[in-house]
């Protein structure tokens, strides 16, 4: 009896090669496709669709419009308002794509769910270690970092039939289906609202914040010039300051409640320690190693650390040697070696 999954398809390349692939496996497949940006319905339905007839299967659809707004597109407005840069695809992972997927696999009597990262999944060989996120095989596209969040409950029902693969290889798997590539775009991670904010800037996408204009200054004070709203700016940004310096400028803190965007030289952006709080773990935190790599953006090279568990669900994390531009509100994921142990937002 073939074992069944139920596959979040998007109607994208990722997600048709892994229901092919799974389906070669000899699972039953079933399909599901998660309706989460408000006014994308048309093109969304017809994508999911033409992508379903090339492999001739049926596809459901669900409606969380409601959900994605509610816990992700508003929570992504708030946060960048006050000041911090939010990770709305950790986010969504978390909130709303795992639980989504496990809510209908339950629904279906289905234990397996399954999606088209570009993760693994293995057990860590550490005390007590059983099924974490693993790195991708693919560098260039691996997605681990974006399931820092996601519970260890629904990892663990979870197959990653792309994470062995590279994306020209799965590019390949599709094109044998048939399916047109020249005008195919990828997605983007702030896939709402786009128009909402001019491109380039820091918050571009994430809907409807107040702009509140006030100052650029330095560290000392001194102002430099001017912008239209702190939800334009995070910490380590370089572009769109608009000020002539000898030395390029970034900026080095973005505080809303005084009108402010800070700014300071690259050398003056490099933190050695920080918070991290409302941490996710996949192993017991008390059996941490010594040693680990911190990653704390998605195109971060994961840095030696040791990291330290708090109370209230923080951990304090130490830098080997400062990194650049530790941004308040992004994801801090925990790796030893390629293993995901956890993960949560830097403070």
């Amino acid at each position: 009896m073939k074992r069944p999954v139920l596959v979040g398809f998007s109607g994208g390349i990722d997600s048709l090669a892994a229901a092919r692939l799974l389906r070669e496996a000899g699972f039953e497949v079933h399909l599901l496709a998660l309706d989460l940006v408000p006014g994308n319905r048309g093109s969304f339905h017809t994508r999911v669709c033409y992508a379903a007839r090339l492999i001739d299967m049926p596809v459901f659809f669900r409606d969380l419009t409601e959900d994605f707004t509610a816990r992700v597109v508003k929570p992504t407005r708030e946060t960048y308002a006050a000041g911090r840069t939010p990770n709305p695809c950790a986010w969504c992972n978390e909130r709303i794509k795992f639980v989504g997927l496990a809510a209908a696999a339950d629904e279906l009597g289905i234990d397996n769910i399954a999606t088209g990262h570009y993760c693994r999944r293995g057990a860590w060989p550490g005390a007590g270690g059983g099924p974490v996120p693993v790195r991708g095989v693919d560098e260039a596209k691996e997605q681990s970092y974006f399931l820092a969040l996601v519970p260890l409950a629904l990892v663990s029902r979870c197959l990653f039939p792309l994470g062995e693969l590279t994306k020209e290889s799965v590019r390949g798997i599709v094109r044998q289906l048939g399916m047109a590539l020249e005008s195919y775009c990828e997605s983007r991670e702030l896939c709402f609202a786009a128009d909402a904010f001019p491109a380039g800037s820091s918050a571009a996408g994430a809907g409807e914040v107040k702009a509140t204009a006030g100052d650029i200054v330095d560290r000392a004070g001194r102002v430099l010039g001017h912008h239209d709203g702190v939800h334009r700016f995070t910490v380590g940004q370089r572009r769109g300051l608009g000020i002539a310096h000898s030395e390029p400028l970034y900026v080095y803190a973005v505080k809303p409640a005084e009108r402010l965007v800070v700014v300071a030289e690259r050398r003056e952006l490099y933190r050695r320690e920080f918070i991290v709080e409302t941490c996710n773990w996949f192993v017991d935190p008390a059996v941490l190693p010594a040693g680990l790599f911190c990653q704390v953006r998605y195109r971060h090279r994961a840095a030696p650390a040791r990291v330290r568990p708090l109370d209230g669900g923080r951990a304090a994390v130490v830098f080997a040697a400062p990194q650049f531009a530790v941004t308040p509100g992004q994801t801090a994921a925990f790796y030893d070696g390629s293993f995901l142990l956890g993960g949560g937002s830097i403070l």
